[in-house]
């Protein structure tokens, strides 16, 4: 090989973007700086051949983050290609699948690694790209590795990714393609229900196999029905007051440790693909735990101060959609948010409902009263038993409630009971939220899995008592 030849090759392969379709970083054709092909022979990646999210070249990379992408051609000259700057057409949901456990040899810098980027948001809350860095950690950290023999366990594999995720040049393994098409539902059920008991989640594993419930796949049929029961936006959201005003809820290490440890065994990840376990593995890790705990409440006091960049709420309090067929017809849409999300509402539930319990009882039983649902439940029997001829019993459910309230009377009940929690829940509602489902995305601009407040008016008095609620499944 020439000097000329052996230079454009060295070149050439030091050229490398993240593809705008996978995101997987891959090698560009050096005449015109398009993604090489890649993926399946028979059906490859839609982002194959055409311009990149980003490049990297000579150890320089511009983050998927970034806002413009660079391509170099063949003589030398520069040109730029500008990509929407909205963070929300950069980030996408992970589409990998990530490890369950984090090996004991990798937790140390994987602990170090997250509290790092923690701190970066806690230092600079208005920056998006912290923000983004840790919404990214779980996909490029974490997603399964191939098959490598000894040289290349998993352990090893995720010191690598760090110390590349460190250097500014992130890189994550091809997508594993969906094989739930070609799946029965007896199948799946299987695989859910054995996946729960290797978990030790034994009354997940029984509450699936009584479920009369079955998985919708992803399809413009579903996603209607989906789209039905996600309103359009409340009216009179302009008109709330400032967050400023009030004082913040902020935890202690200790309830954010408490509230880690609280989440079910096998609870799932949101979009961005951290599991709860995940939290824990590092918590429970000798060398870097404490410092990660400190960071991870450093974390959740920013989110409960009401600090997330608005153009990235829809991102971290989104959620992953799945839906299911109901027995009785239509779907039945369940949404998992971040993981990191979903701790801090924990954490601001803890308080809320402790403040609002005795303004509840004894006519509201499911907020802040130990067995309290149990109660209810015996009394309406014991009522049932003694119930007088002609006289009726009615039990009333109403159709879609979570996505049926308007976030801006909510809002103001907040301000008005609660008013540590309102700029965690403006944060949270003044924004329309993305649930992704499947390769869809749906606005979600009412109330749906995040702190919610359940409004129950009695008819013994005109005051309205209100409620905290938070889905986190």
């Amino acid at each position: 090989m020439s000097q000329r030849s052996w230079a454009l090759s060295q070149d050439a392969n030091k050229s490398s973007g993240v593809c705008s379709v996978c995101r997987a970083t891959r090698q560009l054709h050096h005449r015109d700086g398009n993604v090489h092909k890649h993926g399946p022979r028979d059906k490859p990646c839609p982002g194959s051949n055409k311009p990149p999210l980003s490049v990297s070249q000579h150890g320089t990379s511009i983050q998927s983050q970034s806002l413009v992408s660079t391509f170099v051609s063949q003589s030398g000259s520069a040109s730029s290609a500008t990509v929407d700057p909205h963070p929300l057409s950069v980030w996408s949901p992970v589409k990998v699948p990530l490890i369950k456990h984090i090996p004991k040899s990798a937790r140390p810098a994987c602990a170090s690694h997250l509290a790092k980027l923690l701190r970066d948001v806690v230092a600079q809350p208005s920056s998006a790209d912290n923000w983004l860095a840790v919404a990214n950690w779980g996909a490029f950290i974490l997603s399964v590795p191939k098959r490598g023999g000894k040289r290349h366990n998993t352990a090893s594999v995720i010191k690598k990714r760090i110390d590349t995720f460190r250097a500014g040049n992130i890189t994550r393994d091809e997508p594993v393609a969906a094989e739930h098409s070609n799946k029965t539902s007896s199948t799946l059920l299987a695989q859910a229900v054995s996946a729960k008991i290797e978990d030790g989640n034994l009354q997940a594993a029984i509450r699936i196999l009584c479920s009369e419930d079955t998985p919708a796949q992803p399809s413009k049929e579903t996603l209607e029905m989906l789209q039905e029961k996600h309103p359009p936006a409340s009216e009179g959201m302009a008109d709330l007051p400032d967050i400023c005003s009030d004082t913040p809820l902020s935890v202690s290490e200790v309830e954010v440790r408490r509230a880690v440890l609280s989440f079910p065994a096998g609870s799932s990840g949101g979009p961005d693909g951290i599991r709860p376990q995940h939290l824990k593995d590092l918590l429970a890790c000798r060398e870097s735990g404490a410092d990660f705990l400190s960071a991870l409440t450093g974390f959740v006091n920013t989110m409960l101060a009401g600090r997330c960049p608005t153009d990235l709420t829809p991102i971290f309090f989104g959620g992953r959609l799945l839906a299911l067929n109901k027995k009785s017809g239509g779907v039945r849409p369940i949404a998992v948010g971040m993981t990191l999300r979903r701790l801090a509402s924990k954490c601001a539930s803890s308080y809320g409902v402790a403040r609002m319990a005795h303004l509840l009882s004894p006519r509201q039983l499911g907020v802040g009263i130990a067995g309290g649902c149990e109660a209810a439940v015996h009394s309406a029997r014991r009522y049932l038993q003694t119930l007088e001829p002609d006289h009726i019993m009615v039990k009333l459910d109403f159709a879609n409630a979570f996505n049926s309230l308007h976030r801006s009377k909510m809002l103001l009940a907040i301000r008005d009971y609660l008013p540590e929690l309102y700029a965690f829940c403006f944060s949270s509602y003044s924004q329309p939220s993305h649930l992704y489902f499947g390769s869809y995305i749906i606005s979600s601009k009412r109330a749906h899995n995040k702190v919610t407040l359940l409004v129950r008016c009695y008819s013994v008095a005109p005051l309205a008592l209100f409620s905290i609620h938070c889905f986190l499944t």
